[in-house]
C-alpha cells in the first residue's frame, strides 16, 4: 500500500473516532476504530522515521512511564482481573501519542476537519437530547421537569452528563478561538452563526448542570478574550464585546431558574462538617442530588486516608476502588446510591491512590510539559486546553472512564499538530511533541 492510501486511512479512521466519541451506544465502533488505527500504524512500517520523531519528544517518555507504572501496579494488585480491565482502558493514552507523534501525513486542514466533525457530532447529540425532552414534556404528562436536567437529559445518548458538558465546553473554546483568529475574515453571517452556536452550547451546558465545566469554560473564555484584545492592540473590540454577552446571559438564566440557583448555591452554602456527620450517621443521605459537592468532600476525605496509608506505591491498579470502598465503611459513610460507583472524583487523588507519589508526579508532568511547550510557542489555545482539562480533573476522575481517556489522548495530539504545523515549527523534535 502506498503512502497516499495510508494517509487517507489515517484521516478516515481519526474522523470516525471523532464522530463516535460522544455516543456510548456505538462505543464498539469507536473502540474498533482505535484498534484499526494501531494496526495501520504497525502495518505502515517506517520504524526508523517514527523512532526519530518519538525519541526527540520530551513528553513521550512521561506518557510511556505513566503507562508502565500502571503495568507495574499489577504486580502488587490483588484483583488482577480488574487491573487488566483498567489497563486495557488506558491503552489509548499510550497509543494516540505514539501514532500521532510519529506520523507526518496529517496537515492542518485535516486536523481542522476532524475537530469540526467532533463539534458537529456534539451538536447532533444535543439535538437528540432536546428533541427527546420536548417529546417527554408534550406526551408523557410527567409531574416534574427532571428530564430536562443532568443525566436524565442525556439518557437518549447514554452519555454521562458531566462528560457531555466537558465535551461541549471544549467545543465552545474551539469555536471562540476560531472566531478570534478569523474575525476579520469571516462574513457577518458566519460570525453570527458561530456566536449563536456558542450561546446554544452554553445553554445546553446549563441543562447539564455541571458546575466545574461551566465555570472553567466561562473563566478560560474570558481570559482568551483579554489575551486576544492585548494581542490585537484593541482592534475588533465589538466582536469581543458580543462574546462577553455569553457569560452575562448565563448568570441571568441561572438567577431565573430555581433549580439552577439551588444547584450553584450549593457550593456557597456548603457545610462540610454537617455533611460528614450526616454521612457517618449510617442513614440514607437526606439531601437532593444537587448536594454532590458536599458528597465530594466526604469522598476526598476517604481518598486522602487511602493515600496516607499507601503514599509511595499506591494500592495498585486493580485495588483502588476496593480500598476506597473499605475506607467509606471505615469512616461510616453511607451514600444514597451506594458505594461502588464513587471514585475519588479528582484525577490526581485517584492516580495517587493507584500509583503513589510517582504516578501523580508523572501525571502533573504531562500537564506541565505540555503547558510549557505551548507557552514557549505562544500557543494560547493549547494552554487553554491544558488548563481546561486540569481544572476539570480537580472535581472529576476524567481518566477513569473510557470517554475521558480517549478524549484527552486524542484531542491533545490533534491540537498539537494543528497549532504547531500552523506555526511551521522548524525542527522535527517539535513536530513529534505530545502536547
Amino acid at each position: 500500500m502506498n503512502e497516499v492510501k495510508y494517509n487517507k486511512l489515517y484521516f478516515y479512521i481519526l474522523s470516525i473516532i471523532a464522530i463516535t466519541l460522544c455516543y456510548p451506544k456505538i462505543n464498539a465502533i469507536n473502540n474498533i476504530s482505535i484498534i484499526v488505527l494501531g494496526i495501520i500504524w504497525i502495518a505502515e512500517g517506517k520504524w526508523r522515521e517514527k523512532k526519530l520523531r518519538l525519541i526527540q519528544s520530551p513528553i513521550i517518555l512521561l506518557v510511556v512511564s505513566f503507562f508502565l507504572l500502571h503495568v507495574i501496579g499489577l504486580l502488587y494488585s490483588h484483583n488482577i482481573t480488574k487491573g487488566l480491565q483498567t489497563l486495557v482502558d488506558y491503552i489509548p493514552l499510550l497509543l494516540f501519542p505514539l501514532v500521532l507523534g510519529s506520523i507526518s501525513c496529517l496537515k492542518k486542514g485535516d486536523i481542522y476537519s476532524i475537530v469540526s466533525l467532533f463539534i458537529a457530532s456534539c451538536f447532533v447529540a444535543t439535538f437528540i437530547c432536546l428533541l427527546t425532552a420536548v417529546k417527554i414534556s408534550l406526551w408523557d404528562n410527567l409531574q416534574t421537569d427532571d428530564h430536562w436536567f443532568y443525566d436524565l437529559f442525556t439518557r437518549p445518548i447514554e452519555l454521562n452528563s458531566i462528560y457531555f458538558s466537558f465535551f461541549l465546553g471544549f467545543c465552545i473554546l474551539c469555536l471562540g478561538a476560531y472566531l478570534f483568529e478569523n474575525v476579520g475574515k469571516l462574513s457577518l453571517l458566519k460570525r453570527t452563526g458561530l456566536f449563536l452556536l456558542i450561546i446554544y452550547f452554553l445553554g445546553v451546558m446549563l441543562l447539564l448542570t455541571s458546575r466545574t465545566t461551566l465555570i472553567a469554560t466561562l473563566l478560560l473564555g474570558a481570559i482568551n478574550c483579554l489575551l486576544y484584545l492585548i494581542k490585537t492592540e484593541g482592534r475588533n473590540v465589538k466582536a469581543l464585546g458580543s462574546l462577553m454577552i455569553a457569560p452575562i446571559l448565563v448568570v441571568i438564566l441561572i438567577s431565573q431558574s430555581s433549580f439552577l440557583t439551588q444547584r450553584f448555591s450549593d457550593i456557597k452554602n456548603l457545610n462540610t462538617s454537617a455533611v460528614t456527620e450526616n454521612l457517618r450517621s449510617r442513614q440514607k443521605l437526606n439531601l437532593p442530588w444537587s448536594s454532590s459537592s458536599a458528597i465530594r468532600v466526604a469522598i476526598w476525605e476517604s481518598s486522602l486516608s487511602v493515600i496516607e496509608n499507601n503514599f509511595f506505591t499506591g494500592v495498585g491498579i486493580g485495588d483502588t476502588q476496593e480500598e476506597l470502598v473499605k475506607m467509606y465503611y471505615k469512616n461510616n459513610y453511607v451514600f444514597e446510591n451506594g458505594y461502588q460507583g464513587h471514585n475519588a472524583h479528582n484525577q490526581f487523588l485517584q492516580t495517587m491512590m493507584t500509583s503513589g507519589i510517582v504516578g501523580v508526579l508523572l501525571l502533573l508532568g504531562i500537564f506541565m510539559v505540555g503547558f510549557f511547550l505551548a507557552w514557549r510557542q505562544k500557543n494560547y489555545f493549547y494552554m487553554t486546553f491544558i488548563l481546561y482539562v486540569f481544572l476539570n480533573c480537580l472535581t472529576e476522575a476524567l481518566l477513569q472512564r473510557q470517554k475521558g481517556i480517549v478524549f484527552f489522548g486524542f484531542m491533545s495530539n490533534l491540537l498539537f499538530f494543528y497549532f504547531f504545523t500552523k506555526q511551521e515549527v522548524k525542527t522535527k523534535s517539535k513536530m513529534a511533541v505530545y502536547s
